[in-house]
């Protein structure tokens, strides 16, 4: 990108350049709710540092997720582990990838991390923001444009 605007003006300094608020990255879409489109364990780690700060007091997270099969989701797992309580599988439709399925259960089956299917009745709970938790959305885009559609229609938006 920053190539093919100093074709467009050789003036830009990427130097001068702030600090960038990327939708998507650990956003806060609701007081309990977060999304990440992190895929990978870089984001992961990035993810579980944020969510290890003091603001959180030490709270784990029920994590949102699924991956598509090509990602290493056992590191992304593994990384975000310390900060997670469960796990929450989220299934969603993408033409021509295949998510993860009965490996991501093996990961986590294997990392010791607690999980179950995403129900409609998880959304509820997202949405009226009642039982304390803290839920991260975390996975490709596809499943935070899934994911979003689906709790923003849950409050009639």
């Amino acid at each position: 990108a920053y190539a093919a605007a100093k074709i467009l003006d050789s003036s830009i300094d990427i130097k001068k350049l702030g600090a960038l608020s990327l939708r998507g990255r650990c956003e806060k879409i609701a007081s309990n709710l977060y999304v990440d489109v992190g895929h990978n364990e870089l984001g992961a780690k990035a993810v579980a540092k944020k969510f290890s700060q003091e603001e959180f007091g030490g709270k784990k997270l029920t994590l949102v997720y699924n991956s598509f099969l090509d990602k290493d989701f056992k590191a992304v797992l593994a990384a975000l582990k310390p900060v997670i309580e469960d796990v929450l599988l989220y299934h969603y439709h993408c033409e021509g990838r295949e998510l993860g399925g009965e490996l991501i259960n093996k990961a986590l089956n294997e990392l010791e991390i607690s999980h179950r299917e995403f129900e409609s009745s998880d959304m509820n709970d997202i949405k009226e923001a009642k039982n304390g938790k803290i839920y991260l959305a975390f996975g490709s885009f596809h499943l935070a444009e899934a994911f979003l559609k689906e709790y923003y229609a849950s409050k009639g938006l």
